[in-house]
């Protein structure tokens, strides 16, 4: 079976035994026999990572030992304060725009307070889905070019939050490196046949809830960001675990992302 989109390829992947989050790094050469057996192997490696780990990572290597942060500089900070908010509902074309299963910006509602400000995201559930999703496009070309021997990670954080009783469920925080401009992105994300092929550097990172678990759940990733990188790809979804009662409305709200320069120490 071959799958339309990275998200949903990847859902398929994840779905091992609830657990809490934690970081694992599994790495593979572009001439891998993950990449050239993968429409074969993806569902037997994903429950493999799926047993030890909540957070999958396949990775152009970037060596950082030793190098130190010089500075960092802010990429987003989004509260979704702006109740004209209007997101698109495709994968983006453009950089520094939400699209995604993306309602409105909304007040405190379903018993669901903001967890920063006067606002929050509302996401709904697509029944041809088992997550919702939204997206966002970051454009290297929108920053400073890095100086000799530095090399620049990306930090990202997102608050979940879902309303009611539910079952077990699940945040998700994608980072995925690409050396396309934003404009092209939006057909290679969509195409599993290329996608792998195309994509640089992916770095994946699930949080389980627990049933009794409410309130705001903050997801983190961080993804070191590649040579040749021009557009990153910042994917937020929420789910459930259970596919006969996915729960219909989530919540997000204050999306944090900055770059933080590293430089390696002068010998």
């Amino acid at each position: 079976m071959r799958h339309t989109n990275l998200d949903v390829a990847l859902s398929t992947v994840s779905k091992a035994k609830p657990m809490a989050e934690s970081p694992s790094t599994v790495s593979f050469p572009r001439n891998s026999v993950w990449l050239q057996w993968r429409p074969l192997w993806a569902a037997a490696a994903g429950l493999v990572i799926g047993v030890f780990s909540a957070s999958m990572v396949w990775a152009y290597a970037v060596p950082i030992a030793n190098r130190v942060v010089n500075r960092t500089i802010a990429v987003l900070s989004e509260g979704f304060e702006d109740p004209q908010f209007t997101p698109n509902r495709r994968f983006p074309i453009e950089a520094n725009q939400w699209s995604g299963d993306l309602v409105a910006s909304v007040e405190a509602e379903a018993e669901v307070t903001p967890l920063e400000g006067q606002r929050m995201l509302r996401l709904t559930l697509k029944p041809s889905r088992e997550l919702s999703h939204a997206w966002r496009i970051v454009d290297l070309a929108d920053f400073p070019e890095l100086a000799h021997a530095e090399t620049r990670r990306l930090e990202v954080s997102a608050a979940f939050n879902t309303p009611g009783p539910v079952g077990v469920l699940r945040y998700r925080l994608r980072l995925a490196a690409f050396s396309q401009e934003p404009t092209a992105l939006r057909a290679i994300w969509s195409d599993e046949s290329v996608l792998f092929d195309t994509m640089i550097e992916q770095v994946v990172r699930n949080v389980w809830t627990k049933p009794d678990d409410r309130g705001w759940q903050t997801v983190q990733a961080s993804l070191e960001i590649p040579p040749g990188t021009r557009s990153t790809v910042i994917s937020l979804a929420a789910g459930a675990t259970d596919p006969d009662q996915p729960p219909e409305i989530h919540y997000l709200d204050d999306v944090r992302a900055r770059f933080e320069i590293m430089q390696a120490p002068v010998e």
